[in-house]
């Protein structure tokens, strides 16, 4: 499996930590549908406690090749639970073992493969490619055909390149990004690097703890 991680935040929601940049928004929706299959995941026994390291490795976990991690919060301190992925047996059950546990466990077939479909990180691209919220923004900077235009976001409404413009006129064009939506995703699309015909926009956000986030817009066919 490839790796992918995801970071939540109360302003933008799911966003990716890998394998794409924290730019690409992740499908809200999947990662409940993740975190649900991991929390009802089960071990149908147990097969070793204590484990030596010959074990381990004989179960594929003494240099585990797969894992999954969840950071979470309890009252505002960080904890984190990892489950280690080891070898899978010929009737699809798999051994796994919980950092931090001495009991090596075997999972059935249906929980693994309930939760290993959910582990190519094209599934959790969001169809809405930058859907950004509005009052999140601080700036928004526009390059298309070697122009750049900047859009300050302001009490008193927006500014292009320092001056005023139409609200209504930007708020269409505004929406009109946030409404692109994509009909699939490609592996394809990560060797593809910015030309002169791409619709580049950077947001600029009033939290500068979450960095910037860009958009590029390059023409794949006459159609898309």
């Amino acid at each position: 499996f490839r790796s992918c991680g995801w970071n939540y935040g109360k302003q933008l929601g799911w966003r990716f930590l890998k394998p794409f940049s924290s730019s690409t928004f992740a499908d809200t929706n999947k990662i409940d549908v993740l975190i649900s299959k991991l929390t009802k995941s089960a071990a149908a026994q147990c097969v070793a406690f204590n484990p030596t390291d010959e074990q381990l490795a004989s179960y594929g976990l003494l240099s585990p090749e797969s894992s999954i991690s969840v950071n979470y919060t309890v009252d505002d301190a960080e904890k984190q639970a990892a489950m280690y992925v080891g070898k899978q047996n010929n009737d699809g059950s798999t051994y796994i073992m919980f950092d931090g546990s001495n009991i090596v466990a075997l999972s059935d077939s249906d929980t693994m493969s309930n939760i290993s479909e959910y582990l190519d990180s094209y599934k959790y691209v969001s169809q809405s490619i930058c859907a950004v919220k509005k009052t999140a923004i601080d700036s928004m900077e526009v390059s298309y055909g070697g122009e750049t235009f900047i859009f300050d976001f302001t009490d008193n409404g927006y500014t292009k390149n320092s001056v005023p413009c139409d609200s209504e006129s930007f708020e269409a064009f505004f929406n009109k990004l946030s409404g692109i939506n994509s009909t699939s995703h490609s592996y394809e699309a990560e060797g593809v690097q910015p030309a002169g015909n791409s619709l580049i926009v950077t947001y600029h956000l009033k939290d500068t703890s979450y960095g910037d986030i860009q958009a590029v817009y390059t023409p794949y066919n006459q159609d898309y």
